[in-house]
């Protein structure tokens, strides 16, 4: 196993992400001020520098804290590891025995699987593998998760066929054993890209139909999986626990803000219910059973704020950097008075959450 350091607390924000994908993944937010402006707390970055400077934490510490490899499905692995100094070379290696040294002088045995040499960083428009690997794909956009289930046309997309089709833009992959032995594979498709899903969008001409295909690109894919003859992973669509999981998908409120005013819509006046789950980034597998998903960065989804006349209204948005003054990038709120703040100024409030599923 290769840890290799990214000085992610102490370095200029820097990235050859496209401007595309800053537009439709986070809605532009790191090119903005801490949107909060309301509270005296210290900033968590600053914590963290802090602790990080102060070696409060030891780098072998803080990678039992946070996990220091996201096992990808499939075989794959991507390895980082927060670096105390700004040298931004590795913190660690592996030796010929497929031990990885810890950067301190110790050792630690790499798991079976992660011995391998590190990928060097490359331009190549490919997914690259380290020697003796290979990589296989499990499931792609558009793809039917049920038996029989419609197949991918991108020209003749529709909203229906999408809610029976693995969503869009993944981001946290994980496995449950189900109580028979089954494996189910948990998926977050945590953003949608319009302008490659619909050949020459402009949100000003966005169409229902290609919102509603958007909104079921979202959420979540449950779907059951076995290995191959080759050890690949591989779905068993006849399985009828393989589902999608949606910004059209209803969720219940748990917790002390069940009930709240400020969950409270004309959708759901009750504040116990929310419809939907949106930009699901980071998540997990419990011990019991189920797959947690945090939602981030949903401001973006919002617009009209420019009409929303209640001050406080527009104070308590700005908290969570709601700041489309008209219409969002993707123009939910055309369709759907939800997205519309001057409309449903508590709508946000029934994001931002971490999910159960």
């Amino acid at each position: 196993m290769v840890r290799i350091g990214k000085n992610l607390l102490t370095n200029p924000f820097a990235t050859s992400r496209s401007s595309l994908t800053c537009t439709y993944k986070c809605g532009n937010a790191c090119a903005d001020d801490a949107p909060n402006e309301f509270s005296d707390n210290q900033y968590f970055g600053d914590v963290a520098k802090e602790a990080f400077s102060q070696r409060a934490f030891s780098r072998r510490a803080a990678l039992k804290v946070t996990g220091a490899s996201a096992l990808a499905v499939g075989g794959g692995a991507v390895l980082a590891a927060c670096s105390s100094d700004d040298s931004g070379s590795a913190a660690g290696g592996s030796d010929a025995s497929g031990t990885a040294a810890a950067g301190d002088g110790s050792k630690d045995e790499s798991p079976e699987g992660m011995r391998f040499e590190a990928v060097k960083p490359n331009t190549e428009d490919a997914v690259v593998i380290p020697d003796g690997y290979e990589q296989n794909v499990l499931i792609r956009w558009g793809d039917p998760i049920h038996e029989g289930g419609p197949e991918f046309d991108f020209d003749k997309q529709t909203p229906e066929n999408q809610l029976k089709q693995f969503g869009f833009n993944n981001d946290f992959a994980g496995l449950i054993k189900a109580e028979d032995g089954t494996l189910l594979y948990v998926c977050s498709h945590e953003y949608t890209t319009e302008p490659m899903m619909f050949r020459a969008y402009k949100k000003e001409d966005a169409t229902k139909e290609q919102v509603d295909i958007g909104l079921a690109a979202h959420g979540q894919t449950i779907l059951a999986v076995e290995e191959d003859d080759k050890g690949f992973l591989k779905p068993i669509l006849s399985d009828k626990r393989n589902r999608r999981i949606t910004g059209f998908t209803e969720f219940t409120v748990d917790g002390p803000a069940a009930g709240h005013d400020l969950l409270k819509t004309k959708a759901d006046p009750t504040g116990m219910k929310v419809e939907g789950t949106l930009n699901n980034c980071s998540g997990g597998v419990t011990p019991w059973g189920t797959y947690l998903s945090g939602e981030e960065n949903v401001d973006q989804y919002f617009g009209n704020v420019g009409k929303l006349k209640d001050e406080d209204a527009v104070k308590k948005l700005k908290r969570y950097s709601v700041k489309n003054e008209e219409l969002s990038d993707r123009a939910w709120e055309k369709y759907y008075d939800r997205f519309d703040v001057s409309k449903e100024p508590n709508e946000p409030n029934r994001f931002f959450w971490l999910v159960e599923i």
